[in-house]
């Protein structure tokens, strides 16, 4: 009877083992999806002929997501780097990508344009990961 309590034990650090495995795999896949993600919206800015980078931020860049983070991505550049007396019309510049986001596989749009730093939110349906890009968010660049 001493050995019961002894292969529980066995089958309960295997099965954790398991767990830590799975998110290994899953977090491997997701990084890899996030990476895709950011090449199909900088594709999206150059068919647009729009010279500007994208940059992964928040918790993907810092290595803290987890299997349910969302994306953070800021588009940086000439671009979207106004002169400083004038107002940058980052909707504007946001709706330009929001338009041809369905077509590459992205659903649930969100224009979250009245926030302090305008958000336009999707989801990328082959990953499940929802995406929040934003215009010229420095402080997520490192």
């Amino acid at each position: 009877m001493a050995s019961a309590p002894a292969s529980r034990g066995l089958a309960s650090e295997i099965e954790q083992d398991l767990c830590t495995c799975c998110s290994f795999d899953e977090m491997a896949r997701r990084n890899r999806a996030a990476q895709r993600i950011r090449l199909t919206l900088e594709g999206i800015l150059r068919r647009q002929g729009i010279q500007a980078g994208m940059s992964i931020i928040g918790s993907y860049l810092c290595g803290t997501s987890s299997t349910t983070s969302g994306l953070d991505l800021t588009i940086f550049g000439p671009a979207v780097t106004p002169a400083p007396e004038e107002p940058f019309p980052c909707a504007q510049f946001l709706e330009s990508i929001a338009v041809a986001l369905p077509e590459l596989g992205f659903e649930r749009i969100t224009k979250l344009y009245n926030y302090s730093v305008p958000v336009l939110r999707s989801t990328d349906m082959k990953s499940g990961i929802v995406v929040d890009v934003s215009v010229g968010c420095q402080l997520g660049i490192r």
